[in-house]
């Protein structure tokens, strides 16, 4: 509990979205123009900071009023001796935590090297340095562009391992998570769109938003918000997925797509309020907002 209340002051953008509509959405995009826009991802062993460290981080820090991307970060973290024994030593205490924390999961893993080999770590052409270190690297780079914002898919994991993670906080940066922004507001508008609920109607938009939401669907009326699912409905390459950096660039991708798709409704008669409040509802009730 203490990690959460510490790392959750960070995600002010979150709450303050709930309720939005899409115009307020715009806006809220729009009042970010002089900030640096910082889009990063991490890579981990886990989903516990307190037994998984962080094995990768990549970012691109980007212009918002030009779109160019000025900086970008990406490096590899060493295994420390706790992620060595886990993977080596079936005996170890390491190797037993993980395999008790495995039976909770809803999609347990054989063994801790599959969590590498999904992120393709180990490659022998890069360079792998201690934890703290990249952490504090990471913050350097962020500090070097002028008042910076932090972006990230489900920025809600990456800030709660970075902030766990790192012997000393980072500074407090706002920070926009896009997974809230998707589920509370892209996927209702979509929503309304595929059901033909807007004027002036259009058959292509709904036809477009058709096929979105059938790429999304994975039980009938529940709609995934997974980089790995959004990015090709979209049409955006997931080729190297579950890699930080490649990541970064999809969800740069699919952040353009959303604002488009957020623009579109502007001046136009779009209801989402329904599906916005049903979508806000489903988090509270599973402990995410």
């Amino acid at each position: 509990m203490k990690y959460q209340k510490e790392w959750r002051t960070f995600l002010t953008e979150n709450s303050k979205m709930l309720g939005f509509s899409i115009s307020d959405i715009v806006d809220r995009i729009n009042s970010y123009q002089n900030n640096t826009w910082i889009f990063f991802d991490t890579e981990t062993m886990g989903f516990n900071p307190q037994m998984d460290q962080i094995t990768e981080i990549g970012a691109m820090a980007l212009d918002p009023t030009t779109g160019e991307v000025i900086g970008d970060f990406d490096e590899f973290i060493k295994l420390n001796p706790p992620s060595l024994a886990r993977l080596h030593d079936p005996e170890s205490e390491e190797r037993r935590q993980w395999d008790k924390e495995q039976k909770k999961s809803w999609k347990p893993l054989d063994k801790p090297s599959d969590v590498l080999a999904m992120t393709r770590y180990g490659g022998k052409d890069r360079e792998y340095h201690d934890e703290q270190e990249i952490l504090s690297k990471f913050e350097e780079f962020i500090e070097q562009f002028p008042n910076p914002l932090l972006v990230a898919k489900n920025a809600r994991f990456d800030m709660h391992f970075v902030n766990a993670r790192k012997s000393e906080r980072l500074k407090r940066y706002p920070v926009l998570d896009t997974d809230p922004f998707i589920k509370h507001h892209a996927i209702p508008l979509l929503i309304e769109f595929a059901n033909g609920d807007f004027d002036p109607f259009s058959r292509r938009v709904q036809l477009r938003a058709q096929s979105i939401l059938k790429t999304l669907e994975y039980r009938p009326g529940k709609y995934s918000s997974s980089l790995g699912k959004m990015a090709p409905a979209f049409g955006i390459d997931v080729g190297d997925w579950h890699n930080a950096l490649a990541d970064v660039k999809m969800t740069i991708e699919m952040f353009n797509s959303l604002q488009k798709l957020f623009t579109y409704p502007l001046g136009r008669n779009v209801d989402t309020r329904r599906g916005h409040e049903k979508a806000v509802a489903q988090d509270k009730k599973a402990g995410r907002l």
